[in-house]
């Protein structure tokens, strides 16, 4: 009987292990994400420049363990007309969960002919930003390594998350029902022992 006893108090105070999660889900927020640019100076025969939206494949979710990294297409990038233009870019990356967005800035130069991008750059000045969540989840957004070439009638950049550490989830506290369950058993064991002697 005693080892009965022990049986279930090992089982009910199991209930009380803290709680690990391996792996974390990223959901994608694509209304909460966005992409914009604003040209700063062009040299064009009529109109030039590139405009920006998110990628047509842009908003899915992944799923990624400690250390691991998702890199997927954030922004398609397409020309107008012939010239040279500059720009500035703004970027917003959103979550609906873990809730977290990623904003950032950079700069870029493109030559267009005909509507088709013959040689273009993008540097984002901001750096990969790390996010800790409340729990104390930590991961890093960077988009296009930091810098990115652009090439043909629409050019595509992308985005990258690492997990870089899965927050501690606190311990589940123990039922009452599991606390008096034991103290039950105990009961038991000790009315079935007076008996016997």
């Amino acid at each position: 009987m005693i080892k009965q006893l022990i049986t279930a108090a090992v089982v009910a105070l199991g209930l009380a292990a803290p709680a690990s999660s391996a792996t974390l889900t990223f959901d994608i927020d694509v209304a909460g994400s966005g992409v914009s640019v604003t040209e700063t100076g062009s040299l064009c025969l009529t109109t030039c420049g590139v405009t920006a939206d998110l990628a047509s494949s842009f908003g899915s979710s992944f799923t990624l363990a400690e250390g691991e990294t998702a890199t997927f297409d954030f922004a398609s990038f397409t020309g107008l007309g012939t010239g040279l233009a500059g720009y500035d870019i703004d970027a917003t990356l959103a979550f609906s969960s873990p809730t977290a967005a990623v904003s950032a800035s950079g700069f870029g130069g493109t030559l267009t002919l005909g509507g088709s991008i013959l040689a273009g750059i993008l540097l984002w000045d901001t750096a990969p930003q790390t996010v800790t969540l409340s729990d104390g989840t930590m991961f890093t957004v960077a988009f296009e390594g930091g810098f990115g070439i652009l090439l043909g009638d629409e050019a595509t950049t992308t985005a990258s998350v690492t997990l870089d550490k899965i927050g501690e989830v606190g311990a589940v506290p123990l039922p009452a029902s599991a606390l008096l369950l034991i103290g039950g058993l105990g009961i038991l064991g000790a009315t079935r022992r007076r008996k016997r002697a």
